[in-house]
């Protein structure tokens, strides 16, 4: 998966994962390989204390071992008020 966080039109990160490994290394209740079809995946993930308080666009591309499209999403993340 391609991943970008940007603030604005400021490009904060730009990183590839892989996925299979992001999942096995998180403990996913998904692994590798997946059967075709529909899956809820519920992750929850801690976030540094220093990320800023902003609105961040954050962009996935993903695709299969053969190069196929498997998922796109455009995420908008609002840092702007914390809950902690």
């Amino acid at each position: 998966a391609d991943v970008t966080v940007k603030l604005g039109l400021v490009k904060l990160l730009s990183k590839r994962f892989d996925i299979c490994e992001e999942a096995e290394k998180a403990n996913a209740e998904i692994q590798c390989p997946v059967e075709q079809g529909y899956h809820k995946v519920v992750q929850t993930v801690e976030l540094p204390k220093e990320i800023p308080r902003a609105k961040f666009q954050v962009d996935v591309l993903a695709y299969s071992v053969d190069d196929e499209d498997l998922l796109c999403a455009k995420i908008k993340v609002d840092f702007m008020k914390r809950p902690f």
